[in-house]
């Protein structure tokens, strides 16, 4: 509705407690977000170990060289986890503070062609001129907001895109290092069941499978994400894992032979 004043008609609209939807709803950006990273963070280090494990059980039969070899790459998968989602997510926020800044020093300087070009953007979107006009004289009489505007209808920069840095860190490498565990502590499991009676092929049978059901129920919970049937996501990431362990595994036999 574009009757009346052009810029009320454009404001959000309260609930019934006189606060704004799009608040009550900002947790389904961060929240889901760090739901989806855990998710794949418990995937990547559950299958990075349980690559190793298989690798390292397809080489040799000494089952504390096995067992080293796996808790080494979950440590290490981790660790490597959170050093990258950390440097990833600085990196994006100092492009983004650059940026930010840039347009800053654009809006100081040259004001009124910065204007001129917000009235083009929402001229293309439909507005008449002078809803045009009079919306970006609202915007641009609060300049914090003029900015986080410019940044997100010019560059399409948004500062709710990019996460925290240290807590991205935190999330990917505590994820990675819970999905590690679950091969070991299959492997574990395996040697406690079987004891030493039984060389350690056993062992990294049970490590497999009980690693299989958790990338089955993590690849049935990737669908809440992908839109895709839960069954379907739990095999492609059940083939996936397995393709991984046995690929390793002969790649151990190859060098024990």
């Amino acid at each position: 509705d574009v009757t009346g004043d052009p810029t009320t008609a454009r404001l959000p609209a309260l609930d019934a407690d006189g606060e704004d939807p799009a608040d009550e709803e900002e947790w389904h950006g961060s929240g889901i977000e760090s739901i989806r990273n855990v998710i794949y963070g418990v995937n990547d280090g559950l299958t990075a170990t349980l690559g190793v494990l298989a690798g390292v059980g397809g080489a040799t039969v000494n089952p504390r060289v096995v067992l080293i070899g796996g808790l080494s790459a979950m440590v290490a998968s981790g660790v490597s986890m959170a050093g990258g989602a950390y440097l990833a997510s600085k990196s994006q926020r100092e492009v983004f503070e650059g940026q930010l800044a840039r347009e800053a020093a654009e809006i100081e300087a040259m004001p009124d062609l910065e204007r001129a070009e917000l009235v083009r953007i929402y001229r293309s979107k439909g507005l008449t001129p002078d809803e045009a006009a009079t919306i970006v004289g609202r915007i641009t009489q609060d300049k914090k907001v003029w900015l986080e505007t410019q940044a997100r209808e010019e560059l399409g920069l948004d500062k709710t895109q990019f996460e925290n840095p240290m807590r991205e860190g935190l999330v990917a490498g505590i994820s990675t290092l819970i999905g590690g565990v679950i091969p070991v502590a299959g492997y574990l499991l395996g040697r406690f069941l079987l004891g030493a009676a039984i060389n350690g092929f056993g062992a990294l049978v049970i490590a497999f499978a009980v690693s299989a059901a958790f990338l089955f129920g993590i690849g049935s919970a990737r669908s809440f994400f992908t839109g895709k049937g839960g069954v379907r996501s739990g095999v492609e990431m059940l083939v996936v894992g397995s393709l991984v362990a046995a690929l390793t595994y002969l790649v151990g036999l190859l060098f024990r032979a």
